[in-house]
C-alpha cells in the first residue's frame, strides 16, 4: 500500500479499499477457500501420520497395533477430494484401501485399512481401545487453524496489495 499524503488521497485510498472489498464480496471465492481448507487437511494429516509412526508396535494384535497394522496405517492415511454439501466446504483426513499383506477369507483383497484403524481407536470384544486418533486430533488442531488462516491471510493480503 501506499503511503497517504493528503485527505483527498486518503479518500481515494478508502474508495478503493471499499470497491475491492465488494469485488471481492461478488466473486466466488472457492479456490482460495480450497487452498486454506486443505492446508489445514495437510497439518492434521501429518499429525495423525506422526503419532502412528511414534506409536508402539506389539507382536500380537490383542495388545496394540502390530508393526504390519502401523505399515498399513500409514500407506493408507491420506486426504480426501474437496467438497461442498449444503454450503459447507470440507476435505477428510483419514484411511483408505485394503492391507494386502493381511488376506483372509472374509477379506479376499486384504483387510480394509479403515476398519485396522476403527478396530485399533474403538477396540473390540478382543482388543482393548487405542484412540490414537483423539490424540492426534487434540495435538494437531491449533496448528491446523492457525495454517488455515495463514494461508486465507496470504490470499487477502495479495489482494490488498493491488490497492
Amino acid at each position: 500500500m501506499r503511503t497517504v499524503t493528503s485527505a483527498a488521497d486518503g479518500l481515494a485510498d478508502l474508495e478503493r479499499y471499499i470497491q475491492v472489498l465488494q469485488e471481492w464480496a461478488d466473486e466466488d471465492l472457492e479456490g482460495e477457500m480450497k487452498q486454506a481448507i486443505y492446508a489445514g487437511a495437510e497439518v492434521m494429516t501429518d499429525t495423525i501420520r506422526g503419532e502412528i509412526q511414534s506409536h508402539p508396535t506389539h507382536a500380537s494384535p490383542v495388545n496394540g497395533m502390530t508393526a504390519q497394522e502401523k505399515k498399513a496405517l500409514l500407506s493408507g492415511l491420506g486426504i480426501s477430494p474437496f467438497g461442498k454439501k449444503d454450503g459447507d466446504y470440507d476435505v477428510k483426513t483419514g484411511f483408505d484401501g485394503y492391507d494386502t499383506s493381511h488376506k483372509t477369507k472374509k477379506y479376499p483383497k486384504g483387510v480394509p485399512i479403515p476398519l485396522t484403524a476403527r478396530s485399533l481407536r474403538r477396540g473390540t470384544s478382543w482388543r482393548a481401545k487405542d484412540d490414537f486418533i483423539s490424540r492426534a486430533v487434540s495435538k494437531g488442531k491449533k496448528k491446523t487453524v492457525e495454517a488455515m488462516e495463514k494461508k486465507f491471510d496470504e490470499k487477502i493480503k495479495k489482494r490488498f496489495e493491488k490497492i
